[in-house]
């Protein structure tokens, strides 16, 4: 069976790669109100902490692992191990910059569905994440990413009393490790 077989921390550095060069051109030019303030490998609990005025720190995509399992068929078959990796790419976005494709201030519903369109189509522009090998990773490959689900209602942050809203898109993503 192969020996180096979670693969967690690359798979969020593509992830966050993928975001970078297919996201929103706005979501990276500085004095945009749509600016990113912080693409990261995070969990929101662990960021909120960090910052007394959390709303000044957003919007913010934080991307952090959920779980690792077996796949069925890859149980060391000649050296072999496949991984389903987990991923949850969360949004955390501040109510006043919740805008249209006009820049045009929405409700945070029209907000929510606008954003996870966009985070959507970065995210899964490429199935392979740009790159179907790991790099600094021996013999590992990604077969394929697949969507999950995405939860437009985070009780996390539409519970802290701050005019902030988050939604989250989890993604599965097929590993082989090891062999020949």
């Amino acid at each position: 069976m192969a020996r180096d077989f979670l693969h967690t921390e690359a798979l969020i550095d593509a992830v966050l790669r993928q975001i970078e060069t297919h996201g929103p051109a706005t979501w990276f030019e500085r004095g945009n109100r749509e600016c990113l303030k912080a693409l990261a490998f995070g969990d929101f609990m662990d960021y909120a902490l960090r910052f007394d005025d959390l709303v000044a720190e957003t919007p913010a995509i934080l991307v952090r692992g959920v779980s690792v399992s077996p796949e069925a068929g890859f149980h060391g078959t000649a050296g072999v191990l496949g991984t389903g990796e987990r991923l949850q790419v969360v949004m955390v976005w501040p109510w006043e910059h919740t805008l249209d494709d006009n820049g045009t201030r929405v409700t945070v519903a029209r907000g929510k569905a606008r954003y996870a369109k966009l985070l959507s189509a970065a995210l899964f522009y490429d199935h392979r994440l740009s790159s179907p090998n790991l790099p600094g990773l021996d013999q590992a490959q990604v077969l394929t990413t697949r969507f999950e689900s995405c939860e437009y209602d985070l009780p996390e942050i539409d519970t802290i009393g701050l005019p902030l809203w988050g939604l989250s898109i989890d993604m599965s993503v097929l590993c082989r490790s090891g062999g020949g």
